[in-house]
């Protein structure tokens, strides 16, 4: 089975597959289904970024990845 952006195999900052990605954000949708974003322990130490389960209160002004 192939690695989809919701899944946590993969980390939305840097883009790619990830063995140590982590929910970070659950980002809420109107009348739709939420996003869940994942980061990988690199891009969680570059960006320092709190892992959602750690958050208190979960951060909702976490550091979104750019779009590029």
């Amino acid at each position: 089975m192939a690695e989809e952006p919701n899944d946590p195999g993969w980390c939305h900052w840097h883009g790619g597959p990830s063995h140590s990605a982590v929910l970070i954000a659950v980002l809420e949708a109107g009348s739709g289904p939420g996003n869940a974003l994942y980061a990988c322990a690199p891009c969680r130490d570059e960006r320092h970024l709190t892992p959602y389960a750690e958050s208190a209160p979960p951060s909702d002004n976490a550091p979104l990845p750019s779009e590029g």
